[in-house]
């Protein structure tokens, strides 16, 4: 697990700790452990990030679903954390009514790179625990269909760290 050491993290743990008190994930983990996978895999995505956005982005990964999982709300995130976070978390926030398709392609469209290098994050983690396992064949083959429609159409600011 990554050390958190700056107030920004900090604060953006605790709010996710605290709102996703009492929730389990479909294998009857709590849930607040997938927000902090997320987080650990911040730093492997291909997106470039300036140190102050990667401060950011480590703090959109622990508060990422915390508008659609929970009752809090943006505005009481924009109470506490800078724009750059709140706008991510609110790109990131997939509204019931929006086809999955189009979430995504909005979040491209959006350019936001915090957002971005969250939903790279998320799927990855996300596809992680499906793979493998016959009743998640639908939702391996959605996040990998995500996955590269974001590296396709975000391909601007995404490098392959790999290759240095």
């Amino acid at each position: 697990m990554r050390l958190i050491t700056n107030d920004i993290e900090k604060l953006a743990m605790r709010t996710a700790y605290a709102a996703h008190d009492g929730q389990y994930g479909k294998d009857g983990l709590p849930y607040i452990l997938h927000p902090i996978a997320v987080n650990d895999l911040i730093d492997h995505t291909p997106v470039t990030l300036t140190e102050t956005e990667q401060i950011y982005t480590h703090a959109a990964a622990l508060l990422h679903d915390i508008v659609e999982d929970t009752d809090v709300t943006i505005s009481d995130l924009q109470l506490r954390f800078p724009k750059q976070i709140t706008d991510a978390v609110a790109l990131l926030t997939h509204e019931k009514n929006i086809t999955y398709v189009d979430y995504i392609l909005a979040l491209c469209n959006s350019q936001n790179k915090i957002a971005i290098a969250v939903k790279i994050a998320d799927l990855t983690h996300n596809l992680s625990r499906c793979i493998g396992k016959s009743d998640y064949r639908n939702l391996e083959k959605r996040y990998r269909n995500a996955l590269k429609t974001i590296k396709t159409q975000c391909n601007n600011f995404i490098t392959d760290k790999k290759k240095g």
